[in-house]
């Protein structure tokens, strides 16, 4: 008998990858997504749990899907942020990420793993 987990594959448009998001928020997800200032493929782990308000109880002085944007924590930033790294300037490292929703091309949690088309 096998031990290995078979994934699901489901292919999603454009315009469904908001709803897919907010359908798994709270849950971790890989995800997989272009860069909008260099066109870069760029990933990692997120959660999609975010704060409405940073560490200084401002918030954000925009509306990120206003822009076309989704706010996420970065788990590997957040671990880090814990572990007492600073950044070039002597912060902490940030874990607060937001990313364009049009270069996102994978998303996978739960053992689903989501491929967008345009």
């Amino acid at each position: 008998m096998s031990n290995i987990k078979t994934e699901e594959v489901t292919t999603i448009k454009r315009e469904e990858v908001l709803a897919t998001l907010n359908a798994i928020k709270g849950a971790f997800a890989y995800i997989v997504f272009n860069s909008r200032q260099t066109g870069e493929v760029k990933s990692g782990l997120y959660t999609l749990n975010v704060r409405k308000y940073d560490r200084t109880g401002e918030g954000m002085k925009y509306d990120p899907a206003s822009k076309g944007l989704v706010q996420v924590c970065d788990v590997h930033a957040a671990r880090r942020r814990r572990a007492g790294v600073l950044n070039a300037s002597g912060k902490p490292v940030s874990d607060d990420r937001v990313l364009p929703l049009e270069g996102i091309t994978l998303i996978r949690t739960n053992g689903v793993t989501y491929l967008v088309t345009d």
